[in-house]
Protein backbone atom coordinates (compact mmCIF):
# COMPACT_ATOMS: atom_id res chain seq x y z
CA UNK A 1 0.00 0.00 0.00
CA UNK A 2 1.44 3.38 -0.95
CA UNK A 3 1.30 6.51 1.22
CA UNK A 4 -1.71 7.97 -0.66
CA UNK A 5 -3.76 4.78 -0.17
CA UNK A 6 -2.84 4.72 3.54
CA UNK A 7 -4.05 8.30 4.04
CA UNK A 8 -7.31 7.57 2.21
CA UNK A 9 -8.02 4.47 4.34
CA UNK A 10 -7.22 6.36 7.57
CA UNK A 11 -9.74 9.07 6.66
CA UNK A 12 -12.63 6.66 6.13
CA UNK A 13 -15.96 8.01 7.39
CA UNK A 14 -18.34 5.93 9.50
CA UNK A 15 -22.07 6.36 9.88
CA UNK A 16 -23.62 5.30 13.16
CA UNK A 17 -27.36 4.98 13.69
CA UNK A 18 -28.26 6.58 17.02
CA UNK A 19 -30.34 4.66 19.54
CA UNK A 20 -33.74 6.01 20.60
CA UNK A 21 -32.14 6.92 23.95
CA UNK A 22 -29.35 8.91 22.27
CA UNK A 23 -31.90 10.72 20.08
CA UNK A 24 -33.93 11.59 23.19
CA UNK A 25 -30.82 12.83 24.99
CA UNK A 26 -30.00 15.18 22.10
CA UNK A 27 -33.61 16.40 21.87
CA UNK A 28 -33.65 17.23 25.60
CA UNK A 29 -30.24 18.96 25.56
CA UNK A 30 -30.67 21.24 22.55
CA UNK A 31 -32.84 24.37 22.44
CA UNK A 32 -32.94 25.32 18.74
CA UNK A 33 -34.23 23.17 15.91
CA UNK A 34 -35.80 23.52 12.49
CA UNK A 35 -39.41 22.81 11.56
CA UNK A 36 -40.18 21.86 7.96
CA UNK A 37 -43.66 22.61 6.64
CA UNK A 38 -45.23 22.76 3.21
CA UNK A 39 -45.91 26.27 1.89
CA UNK A 40 -47.63 26.71 -1.48
CA UNK A 41 -46.78 23.12 -2.52
CA UNK A 42 -43.07 23.32 -1.61
CA UNK A 43 -41.12 22.69 1.61
CA UNK A 44 -39.82 25.53 3.74
CA UNK A 45 -37.71 25.22 6.89
CA UNK A 46 -37.77 27.61 9.87
CA UNK A 47 -35.62 27.78 12.99
CA UNK A 48 -37.51 27.56 16.27
CA UNK A 49 -36.70 27.56 19.97
CA UNK A 50 -38.26 24.44 21.44
CA UNK A 51 -38.64 22.29 24.53
CA UNK A 52 -39.52 18.64 25.08
CA UNK A 53 -41.98 17.54 27.75
CA UNK A 54 -41.88 14.35 29.86
CA UNK A 55 -43.88 12.47 27.20
CA UNK A 56 -41.44 13.32 24.39
CA UNK A 57 -43.73 15.89 22.74
CA UNK A 58 -41.93 18.89 21.23
CA UNK A 59 -43.33 22.39 21.81
CA UNK A 60 -42.54 25.73 20.22
CA UNK A 61 -44.18 29.15 20.24
CA UNK A 62 -44.82 31.30 17.19
CA UNK A 63 -46.64 34.37 15.93
CA UNK A 64 -49.33 34.02 13.26
CA UNK A 65 -47.77 33.53 9.85
CA UNK A 66 -46.15 30.98 7.59
CA UNK A 67 -45.10 28.43 10.25
CA UNK A 68 -48.48 28.40 11.95
CA UNK A 69 -50.32 28.27 8.60
CA UNK A 70 -48.10 25.41 7.45
CA UNK A 71 -48.69 23.46 10.64
CA UNK A 72 -52.45 24.00 10.49
CA UNK A 73 -52.63 22.62 6.91
CA UNK A 74 -50.16 19.74 7.29
CA UNK A 75 -50.95 16.18 8.21
CA UNK A 76 -47.30 15.56 9.04
CA UNK A 77 -44.25 17.77 9.58
CA UNK A 78 -40.53 17.19 10.04
CA UNK A 79 -38.34 18.63 12.78
CA UNK A 80 -34.54 18.43 12.87
CA UNK A 81 -31.68 19.22 15.23
CA UNK A 82 -27.98 18.69 14.68
CA UNK A 83 -24.50 19.35 15.93
CA UNK A 84 -21.26 19.68 13.98
CA UNK A 85 -17.61 19.64 15.05
CA UNK A 86 -15.73 21.16 12.11
CA UNK A 87 -12.28 20.53 13.62
CA UNK A 88 -12.90 16.79 13.95
CA UNK A 89 -15.09 16.60 10.82
CA UNK A 90 -17.91 14.78 12.58
CA UNK A 91 -21.45 15.51 13.60
CA UNK A 92 -24.86 14.14 14.43
CA UNK A 93 -28.49 14.81 13.53
CA UNK A 94 -31.88 13.80 14.87
CA UNK A 95 -34.99 13.81 12.69
CA UNK A 96 -38.49 13.79 14.17
CA UNK A 97 -41.57 13.19 12.03
CA UNK A 98 -45.05 13.53 13.42
CA UNK A 99 -48.29 15.39 13.73
CA UNK A 100 -47.98 19.05 14.75
CA UNK A 101 -51.03 20.92 15.96
CA UNK A 102 -51.77 24.40 17.21
CA UNK A 103 -52.60 24.11 20.91
CA UNK A 104 -55.96 25.66 21.83
CA UNK A 105 -56.62 24.22 25.29
CA UNK A 106 -55.73 26.89 27.94
CA UNK A 107 -54.40 24.29 30.41
CA UNK A 108 -52.12 22.75 27.78
CA UNK A 109 -50.91 26.22 26.75
CA UNK A 110 -49.97 27.01 30.36
CA UNK A 111 -48.24 23.64 30.74
CA UNK A 112 -46.26 24.27 27.53
CA UNK A 113 -45.32 27.79 28.65
CA UNK A 114 -43.90 26.35 31.87
CA UNK A 115 -41.34 24.35 29.87
CA UNK A 116 -37.78 25.74 29.82
CA UNK A 117 -37.74 27.69 26.56
CA UNK A 118 -38.32 31.22 25.36
CA UNK A 119 -38.37 32.67 21.85
CA UNK A 120 -35.29 34.67 20.86
CA UNK A 121 -37.06 36.99 18.43
CA UNK A 122 -39.36 39.91 19.18
CA UNK A 123 -43.09 39.44 19.42
CA UNK A 124 -45.49 37.86 21.83
CA UNK A 125 -45.33 34.36 20.27
CA UNK A 126 -48.74 33.69 21.75
CA UNK A 127 -49.38 30.56 19.67
CA UNK A 128 -48.12 27.23 20.97
CA UNK A 129 -47.53 24.27 18.66
CA UNK A 130 -47.14 20.68 19.84
CA UNK A 131 -45.37 18.08 17.71
CA UNK A 132 -46.24 14.54 18.71
CA UNK A 133 -43.50 12.29 17.27
CA UNK A 134 -44.44 9.17 15.31
CA UNK A 135 -40.87 8.58 14.09
CA UNK A 136 -37.55 9.60 15.66
CA UNK A 137 -34.28 8.69 13.96
CA UNK A 138 -30.72 9.85 14.35
CA UNK A 139 -27.26 9.35 12.98
CA UNK A 140 -23.72 10.28 13.81
CA UNK A 141 -21.04 10.75 11.18
CA UNK A 142 -17.49 10.15 12.36
CA UNK A 143 -14.18 10.60 10.61
CA UNK A 144 -11.02 9.84 12.57
CA UNK A 145 -8.53 12.68 12.81
CA UNK A 146 -5.23 11.97 11.10
CA UNK A 147 -1.98 13.62 12.04
CA UNK A 148 -1.25 14.76 8.49
CA UNK A 149 -4.74 15.99 7.68
CA UNK A 150 -3.79 19.65 7.95
CA UNK A 151 -0.24 19.27 6.67
CA UNK A 152 0.60 21.29 3.55
CA UNK A 153 0.74 19.30 0.33
CA UNK A 154 4.06 19.04 -1.38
Amino acid sequence: MNREDAVMSERKTWLEVLSPEACGMHLHQERVGRIAVTVDDHPEIFPVNYAVDDHGDIFFRTDPGTKLDGVSRAQTVAFEIDGIDLDRENGWSVLVVGEARWVADPEEIERARSLPFAPWTAGEKANVVRLRPTKVTGRRIFRPVTSDRHAPEG
